[in-house]
């Protein structure tokens, strides 16, 4: 039986890529969890943002639980 991620992880959400990423996969997945050090202004419905920076290990597990 073939398994479907339900929540993705996109860092860097805030730059351009992580805002390339979010369009491609909006709809795709039903959750996209976003993370960045600094928060995107335009957040869409499915998308759950979590402040984080990749140097601090407890964010790191933070964001990534449950993913």
């Amino acid at each position: 039986m073939a398994r479907t991620m339900k929540r993705v992880l996109i860092t860097g959400a805030a730059g351009g890529i992580g805002r390339g990423l979010r369009q491609l996969l909006e709809g795709v997945y039903p959750e996209l969890r976003l993370s960045d050090r600094t928060s995107p202004n335009d957040l869409s419905p499915g998308e759950n943002f979590m402040r984080a920076d990749l140097t601090d290990l407890a964010a790191v597990e933070d964001i990534c639980d449950g993913v």
